[in-house]
């Protein structure tokens, strides 16, 4: 049985714990595997580093709120006939002009598109983190998935070589019977049939095993630590309807889900800002020496205000038309991701519920069984009893076994894809969680206030 991965695409940086020493019998915990993939895994160091360039990308902006000081400087051999305004010494005679000076610009006013360019910076980044979150998720419960999958395995290991001694056992008896006359050569041969599928199930789980370890060194860097066993499950939200709500209101991709939308927003008021006129104060001076044909020094000092305004554009509409099905795209979005966070929810809850309630049955199953068989074996030793109904319960044992450990599986992991879909998977295992959202700045009553959201982004990139 495999156990099927259940992908919660699900906002902020992510603090990875350090990880634990191990001793070379000490067990490792299904809490130190994820937290040693969490800190080393290579998938998760892609998206932190997409994070952080975001977060400078972010820092990038507070240049368009800070003036602009340019230099510039030229010379040239410069020829003008100007009669009417120059002597006759300097007209129409080559000079070499020269010029050395600076302006410096900043922006008035532009329509609140600087503003809601770094708001529209700040919710991409809050979804990059979200990114991280939900990398993390992934990762912890794949981890958790391999993790329970080791340990399954190595407990059917166990089953089948028990059930192989027992038949080796039962056949070692039987040919005593065999020879005195007292058991056909047929059933004989049945013993012999059941214990070549012993073995061909030994190798096979075997086997298994092997793919499952290559499987959780390279999620987590290294073969698992100790004899692991499936952990216990975790206790979910006491009715389907808390947990709805709560993955929902919790889950990182819903989450993230809506800063597209406010992206969107943002974005849209940019691109108005783009139509309204731009007011910027210049300043600036310079020094030039034969300039406009004139002989001698032309030096400028200067400051005032320049305008900038589109009065038409013909883009205009079929942008903003652009904008407006981009933004209803991303609120149709989050309604889909709320509905599959819901589904993925309400399937794991049944999963968890199902498994929960076997485990009993399969429990008395077992105990049934063991019981069967040890009578089914003494009254095999009096020849009450033949040594086909041997067979036959020993075959039921074995099943209910490996039932039980297959059922045990899939509760102990519904249990944790319950977590992932609330988004509280990494944390269960001690992984911390940055809260420093770039987002949370943005009060629309406040007013524009940009400088002081960017100003944050420090606190997100700094070592």
């Amino acid at each position: 049985m495999e156990l099927g991965v259940l992908r919660i695409r699900v906002f902020s940086g992510v603090a990875l714990c350090a990880v634990m020493a191990f001793g070379a019998a000490q067990a490792e915990t299904v809490g130190d595997a994820v937290r040693r993939a969490l800190s080393s895994n290579p998938q998760i160091k892609a998206a932190d580093a997409s994070y952080r360039a975001f977060a400078y990308e972010l820092l990038e902006r507070r240049g368009g709120f800070q003036p602009s000081v340019n230099l510039f400087a030229d010379i040239s051999q410069d020829y003008v006939d100007k009669p009417d305004s120059l002597s006759v010494e300097d007209n129409a005679t080559f000079k070499t002009a020269r010029q050395l000076g600076v302006v410096a610009e900043i922006a008035l006013y532009d329509g609140y598109a600087r503003a809601n360019s770094v708001y529209a910076g700040a919710a991409r980044l809050d979804q990059s983190a979200f990114d991280l979150l939900d990398a993390s998720e992934n990762l912890a419960l794949v981890v958790v998935e391999a993790y329970i999958n080791v340990a399954r395995q190595r407990q059917l290991l166990t089953i089948a070589e028990q059930s192989l001694a027992k038949y080796t056992q039962i056949r070692d008896e039987a040919r005593a019977l065999v020879a005195g006359g007292q058991m056909p050569i047929s059933e004989m041969l049945q013993i012999e049939s059941r214990i070549y599928a012993a073995e061909v199930s030994i190798y096979e789980i075997r086997r298994a095993i092997t793919t499952a370890e290559i499987r959780y060194r390279a999620l987590v860097g290294s073969m698992p630590v100790g004899a692991i066993s499936v952990p216990a499950p975790v206790a979910p939200p006491g009715s389907l309807d808390a947990l709805l709500k709560d993955s929902v209101s919790n889950n990182f991709l819903v989450r993230r889900s809506g800063l597209e939308v406010d992206a969107r927003e943002f974005e849209k008021v940019v691109a108005d800002g783009q139509f309204r006129p731009r007011v910027s104060l210049r300043s600036g001076g310079s020094l030039g020496q034969d300039l406009g044909g004139s002989s001698g020094r032309d030096n400028n000092v200067f400051v005032g205000l320049g305008l900038e305004w589109q009065l038409y554009g013909g883009e205009r509409q079929a942008r903003q038309q652009a904008l407006d099905a981009r933004k209803n795209q991303a609120l149709y979005d989050r309604l889909a991701i709320v509905r599959e966070v819901e589904e993925l929810s309400g399937t794991a809850w049944a999963t968890y519920r199902s498994a929960e309630a076997r485990l009993k049955t399969l429990d008395m199953q077992v105990d049934v069984n063991e019981l069967l068989v040890e009578n089914y074996n003494e009254e095999f030793q009096v020849g009450t009893r033949s040594l086909l109904d041997l067979l036959v319960a020993e075959a039921g044992l074995d099943a209910s076994r490996v039932e039980k450990v297959n059922n045990a599986a899939i509760l102990s992991f519904s249990s944790y894809r319950i977590l992932a879909s609330q988004s509280r998977l990494a944390d269960h295992f001690g992984v911390a969680q940055s809260e420093v959202l770039l987002g949370r700045l943005i009060d629309p009553e406040t007013g524009q206030k940009p400088l002081a959201l960017i100003d944050k982004g420090r606190a997100v990139v700094g070592e």
